[in-house]
């Protein structure tokens, strides 16, 4: 599978779902996250069941 682009837009939804985790979550999720862009994964990163409320409110303003 080719390696796929990600706009900014997407880059920055990414990390804004990112803030409030611990960080060996971080580095978990990016390391999932990486492995889909460059192609090496079908799937993108998973988040498990719902956005950190942090995120949430970042993502809404």
């Amino acid at each position: 599978m080719p390696a796929r682009r990600e706009t900014r837009s997407e880059t920055e939804a990414f990390q804004a779902r990112l803030a409030g985790r611990s960080a060996a979550e971080r580095q978990r999720i990016e390391a999932e996250h990486r492995a889909f862009i460059d192609g090496e994964k079908d799937d993108d990163a998973d988040f498990g069941d719902a956005e950190p409320a942090q995120a949430r409110a970042v993502a809404r303003a």
